[in-house]
């Protein structure tokens, strides 16, 4: 779920939350030589990088304390999501899939310490507590999957926390305002919805489509799908012709649309209108105001 955001896009966004330089700091603090040549270390995401940079914008932190709270984050998220990519034992056993493990280990273990220079050890206990609730989330998915007892009201939850409970751990711990929650809350919404639409998810072969098509669809249309080709939105043509049938584009689509409006009134109190443009650009955002029926053709 990282978005991209370019010279162009983040020169506001660069001078006002200093986003470059954090993400240099992160880049070299996760730097590690054989994990870097086997391309194992994650692009990071300059979203979440954003998200926790307005977060920590409004406490009283030194920028060295910041940078080192928040690259601590984004390491631990970045730790879990190299795990999760690790989905079968066969892959496990590979050079490749050893590595990818040690290297969410590595990732992970490094948050203690970071946050022991920063002098806040109090935010170990809060994360590894947002830690636990991304886990149970996980299992909670995928236990409801096996059982085909999976909603969509569910599956939106445990995702939201499963890319959100690090940034909720982060604004709960400094007591910030009702209207930075909102925004935060606003912000995962957006992008857990973006991912859907995209089919821009890190888990397979889950997906708010396959969730639609499980609950809509009968057993005879179903039978004979591969699960794993049932969580893509237009890879497939029996799905292409399901989704048309049970209109999950336009609901996903929509729920999007949602989403940014909720978004717009939030970081409209938070940093100001000015700032919202920006902001829709690196959610690539713009998507929000084409009608569906033309979405769907192109």
């Amino acid at each position: 779920m990282d978005n991209k955001i370019s010279d162009h896009e983040s020169s506001t966004l660069e001078n006002r939350f200093g986003l470059l330089d954090l993400q240099r700091f992160v880049e070299r603090v996760m730097s590690q030589a054989i994990l870097k040549a086997e391309s194992i270390l994650p692009t990071l995401s300059k979203w979440q990088l954003l998200l926790g940079a307005i977060i920590l914008s409004r406490t009283t932190l030194t920028r060295g304390a910041r940078d080192r709270v928040l690259a601590s984050m984004i390491l631990m998220y970045h730790g879990l999501a190299l795990h999760e990519k690790i989905d079968d034992t066969t892959t496990r056993q590979d050079k490749k899939g050893q590595l990818t493990v040690l290297g969410g280990d590595y990732l992970s273990s490094l948050f203690y310490k970071l946050l022991a220079e920063a002098n806040r050890i109090d935010m170990i206990h809060r994360f590894s507590d947002a830690v636990s609730k991304i886990n149970v989330a996980k299992a909670s998915l995928y236990s409801a999957l096996n059982e085909g007892s999976l909603t969509d009201d569910q599956y939106i939850s445990d995702v939201k926390t499963m890319h959100g409970a690090l940034l909720r751990a982060l604004c709960n711990a400094f007591e910030l305002d009702r209207s930075m929650e909102e925004f935060v809350e606003a912000a995962i919404s957006a992008t857990v919805y973006k991912a859907e639409l995209f089919d821009e998810r890190d888990i397979e072969p889950l997906s708010l489509a396959h969730v639609y098509l499980e609950q809509r669809a009968t057993e005879e249309e179903l039978k004979n799908i591969d699960r794993m080709v049932l969580g893509q939105m237009t890879k497939d043509k029996r799905i292409t012709l399901l989704h048309a049938k049970y209109d999950t584009f336009t609901r996903i689509m929509q729920n999007f649309r949602d989403s940014m409006t909720a978004l717009q009134h939030a970081a409209n109190d938070v940093l100001g209108r000015e700032d919202w443009d920006q902001i829709e650009l690196v959610l690539d955002a713009r998507i929000a105001s084409i009608p569906a029926s033309a979405a769907e053709q192109s």
